[in-house]
């Protein structure tokens, strides 16, 4: 599929960037990475799947000493994170770009990150494509802040609503998760798993499981996002693996730390 098509199937689906967003887990996604990037000075980031520029947004205005990048496959979310950019008075680079081809030199960034972009992509070997292509990107010692969505975490949220007598929910149709195992085997040779804190790999898991098992349950299956009944649980801590968005934070390492 070429980029005029991929544009025409989903005009409806990028015209409002607002249409249907959740917004506990843009708060929650937005808060994870600018707490990753509030300590980091002079670095060059890049955001893949930048959309309309909200995220690099807050970070060039609240973290101004770094430089920042971001590319999407489509023009009309570029032009509206340019028009974000301009409202905000934000300085960013941003391009019309694929995350599988991009070009900027190999070891550029220090810091890539990704919000639900790679499962856009249409089956595993185009994601490996972009995931060979931000490994080549990143300056050894690098980080890629990957928040994307895998199978595991909807299979287990699934099966909760299964045992409620609730159906099970599907992909979208422009999606494709990531298996875990897949995943994991093809990047070990690339990342290591960078494990911090402040960075835990199930952080929607709760929300998951309020916002689709127990508020469905409450609304006899009926599937409404941002209801008061969900914000008042989304400080709990996270819990289980009931949630497909999942965040790791990679480190591009030398091939002989990779054993370590």
């Amino acid at each position: 599929m070429n980029k005029e098509e991929w544009e025409k199937q989903n005009k409806e689906r990028y015209s409002n960037p607002f249409r249907d967003i959740d917004d506990v887990m843009r708060q929650k996604e937005t808060e994870m990475i600018n707490s990753f990037i509030r300590y980091k000075t002079d670095k060059k980031i890049l955001e893949v799947g930048c959309g309309d520029g909200y995220m690099l947004s807050i970070l060039s205005m609240n973290h101004d000493r770094n430089k920042y990048w971001g590319i999407d496959y489509t023009e009309k979310m570029i032009e509206q994170a340019t028009n974000r950019m301009k409202m905000n008075e934000t300085d960013c680079h941003l391009f019309c770009d694929d995350v599988r081809t991009v070009d900027f030199p190999a070891c550029f960034f220090d810091i890539i990150y990704s919000q639900r972009c790679l499962i856009n992509l249409f089956n595993w070997e185009e994601q490996k494509k972009a995931l060979d292509r931000i490994h080549t990107l990143l300056d050894f010692g690098g980080y890629y802040l990957l928040i994307e969505a895998f199978t595991d975490g909807l299979e287990n949220n699934n099966k909760a609503r299964t045992e409620s007598g609730l159906p099970s929910l599907k992909p979208s149709i422009y999606n494709t998760y990531f298996d875990k195992e897949k995943f994991f085997k093809y990047i070990q040779d690339k990342f290591i798993v960078y494990e911090v804190p402040t960075i835990q790999h199930n952080f929607l898991s709760t929300h998951y499981f309020i916002s689709r098992v127990l508020h469905a349950l409450v609304t006899k299956g009926k599937q409404v996002t941002n209801t008061e009944f969900v914000k008042f649980y989304s400080t709990l801590p996270p819990t289980g693996n009931y949630s497909p968005v999942q965040v790791y934070l990679l480190k591009k390492v030398y091939g002989e730390d990779i054993d370590e």
